[in-house]
């Protein structure tokens, strides 16, 4: 998440305001369809004792499937589980680990590329 630091020049608003324009639009994101997907993490938490991380121990492909599990089962007309919710909530979980591994793909390509410029400056 580097779009968020202070070195892009701040847009001036209407009014006068300045701020750094920022490439997201956390307004435009349903806010009913989060508070539902914080209601699955809650029950996991409280009544179901789950860890806050414990999604992480799960490997991305099973969250995928099990998103789907929930999406055929809504589609289905089974009204056992709030199936919607528990699909976002999984797609969350495998979108926040698939981003975690790019960015330490990205970490690892850069420690590479600075050791090749180290090596080339000593021969």
């Amino acid at each position: 998440m580097n779009d968020l630091s202070n070195n892009a020049p701040p847009s001036v608003n209407e009014q006068g305001g300045k701020q750094h324009k920022r490439p997201y639009r956390m307004q435009a994101i349903p806010p009913k369809a989060i508070m539902e997907v914080g209601k699955v993490r809650f029950i996991g938490h409280e009544e179901l004792g789950y860890e806050d991380d414990n999604y992480k121990k799960i490997p991305k492909e099973d969250h995928v499937g099990r998103a789907l599990l929930h999406l055929f089962a809504w589609l289905a007309g089974d009204n056992s589980n709030d199936h919607l919710s528990h699909a976002a909530c999984r797609v969350l979980f495998a979108l926040e680990m698939d981003l975690d591994d790019e960015q330490y793909d990205l970490e690892v390509i850069k420690e590479l590329k600075r050791k090749q410029e180290e090596a080339q400056t000593h021969e």
